[in-house]
């Protein structure tokens, strides 16, 4: 699954205003749990989440469109049919809604169910995916356990925003056309068209150096230690060394102890350095005073023989 930081990468808008906060955990786990876990089907599908909630600004529609705007969006529906557009602009976004998404206003192909006068608007886009039309809502609950005629506001929430996204997204077979690599026809089962295509690519061009790049090791560094930003593993402070404590406890250390004296002024200077150089350097200094040890042994035997035989 991509980290937070790779989203941030994708959507940093949403990372900075603290909105990948809120969403990237319900997100992400109903990515796993809708199947989209490859390069391709991560990419595709968070570059329409980007661009369909604006960075996940926008959870459901905005239809405030101006007369203009909707003869460049919807160019069939408006053509020919003098100030259509305008008197819809001024009347708000409830009455665009129930205009546009009007199944009797759609051809063979566009239509999302919506049959009564108002369903254009309660059944409007919410969510990552901006779940439209009472078909896919109706759809969606069902399939998820819930009354058909649920409140289509739940599909606000983080947990079942995401939820629906992945779900259509999955059912909608997106995750079979990521696999093809055709980003064109994913994009045309989502949005219906290819609204704002030039930036749903920008994202996924994001999407895809971001998924691309490596994923720092976040493993838990030994005790005593701590991950610099830079990734290496740095001693934090000799005393919280378990060996030094456990030696301050008085339990038995004696590797440490017996060369204790030699080794404390190296132990001191590697305070700070990498615990791999650390490591080598301690081995050093254990086998360098195991050999001390032995040569003052060595040394005790030889006088306690001098001292035996009367020897000065």
């Amino acid at each position: 699954m991509p980290t937070k930081d790779q989203l941030a990468v994708i959507m940093p808008e949403a990372a900075k205003s603290g909105r990948l906060d809120v969403w990237y955990k319900p997100l992400t786990k109903e990515m796993a749990d809708h199947a989209i876990t490859t390069p391709a089907r991560e990419a595709m599908f968070l570059a329409n989440v980007a661009e369909e909630t604006g960075e996940l600004a926008a959870r459901e529609e905005n239809l405030s469109y101006s007369g203009a705007r909707l003869r460049q969006v919807f160019p069939s529906m408006f053509e020919g049919r003098g100030s259509l557009a305008e008197d819809l602009a001024a009347q708000g976004p409830q009455a665009i809604a129930n205009y546009i998404y009007a199944d009797r206003n759609r051809p063979s192909g566009y239509k999302l169910g919506n049959i009564n006068p108002d369903d254009g608007w309660r059944y409007r886009g919410r969510g990552p995916m901006q779940l439209t039309g009472r078909a896919n809502y109706e759809r969606f609950f069902r399939e998820i356990g819930m009354p058909a005629d649920s409140d289509p506001d739940l599909v606000l929430g983080p947990d079942v925003g995401a939820r629906s996204a992945c779900h259509f997204w999955q059912t909608a077979g997106c995750n079979e056309i990521a696999d093809s690599g055709d980003f064109a026809a994913v994009v045309k089962r989502v949005n219906g068209g290819h609204i704002n295509m030039a930036l749903r690519l920008k994202y996924l061009e994001h999407a895809k150096a971001a998924l691309a790049a490596p994923v720092p090791d976040v493993t838990e560094p030994p005790p005593g230690t701590e991950r610099k930003p830079d990734g290496n593993v740095m001693i934090r402070d000799i005393k919280e060394s378990t060996i030094i404590q456990d030696s301050n406890k008085g339990l038995s250390v004696t590797t440490v102890t017996a060369v204790m004296g030699a080794s404390a002024p190296v132990i001191t200077a590697t305070a700070g350095m990498d615990w791999r150089l650390a490591a080598v350097l301690g081995a050093v200094v254990l086998i360098a005073g195991g050999a001390i040890g032995f040569y003052q042994l060595r040394i005790k035997r030889a006088r306690l023989a001098m001292f035996r035989d009367g020897v000065a």
